[in-house]
């Protein structure tokens, strides 16, 4: 508190938060001198002040992200979210389509825990991703802060469903099994792509994602190029081309074969 009223500077959200407690605890233990300073409406104030400074740190990101990834196209999703909150749930079923710029970051974890312990000509190598949408409008964007009290919005991307490209190995035979789309983990929030023209979008994306010459960001630092992020970490690290003749060339002919139903979600 008294770094708060020394400096006429802008400190972190969790400074004002926990002032803000204080403040309550205050109340809690202390009522009447609570009441003389007026700590009700102090901790109000200072909570409704970190609150704001989260949101324009968001936003931040969310433009951030914007520029980023808005050469790489728009693309529609409906939204469906099953409890809308703005410090109290107000509505039910809100659902809407909006366009969204797109984020696909490769998880290399869950390609590699599955195949631990498991027999080499009989085992699974599902090369995953995780979907962010990021709001193409500021309106929306802002709108998406009060979705679950803005968690789901936390680093200016909402993270909204899993891509998984699967290969199977059955007695050393190689097979391509397709690719699957399932919702994130997030209990709030249920997503689909909204038109034909998203689904030939996201299956062109997604295929260019395995040519070297297309710059998508892989949200790493070790390899900022998502082409460098998988054919590094999957296809040389777990050894898919050398084994298994799996390599980026290959993924790319199988998405391109791939049926568009099966970039909507199942």
């Amino acid at each position: 508190m008294k770094n708060i009223k020394r400096f006429n500077e802008e400190v972190s959200p969790k400074v004002y938060k926990s002032a803000a407690k204080k403040l309550r605890k205050l109340m809690t233990e202390k009522p009447t001198l609570a009441k003389a300073i007026g700590a009700e409406e102090r901790a109000k104030n200072l909570e409704d002040h970190a609150q704001k400074l989260e949101s324009n740190k968001r936003l931040e990101k969310w433009n951030k992200n914007v520029e980023k990834f808005k050469k790489y196209g728009e693309f529609n999703f409906e939204l469906e979210v099953s409890s809308y909150r703005n410090g109290q749930v107000f509505e039910r079923g809100f659902k809407t389509v909006q366009p969204f710029y797109l984020n696909l970051e490769l998880d290399a974890f869950i390609t590699g825990e599955n195949i631990i312990n498991t027999d080499e000509n009989n085992r699974s190598y599902p090369i995953v991703f995780l979907g962010g949408l990021i709001p193409a409008t500021e309106e929306f964007a802002k709108t998406a802060l009060e979705i679950q009290e803005g968690n789901l919005f936390s680093d200016g991307i909402i993270w909204s469903f899993i891509l998984g490209i699967y290969y199977e190995i059955e007695d050393g035979q190689v097979f391509y099994k397709g690719i699957s789309i399932s919702d994130y983990d997030n209990p709030v929030l249920n997503v689909q792509i909204a038109d034909r023209k998203t689904a030939v979008l996201l299956k062109k994306l997604l295929c260019n994602i395995f040519d070297e010459k297309f710059d998508y960001p892989s949200g790493y630092s070790d390899s900022p190029v998502a082409f460098d992020k998988i054919e590094t970490d999957i296809i040389q690290d777990l050894e898919l081309s050398a084994n298994w003749a799996i390599d980026m060339g290959r993924i790319k002919e199988d998405l391109q074969k791939t049926p568009i139903i099966s970039f909507y979600k199942q």
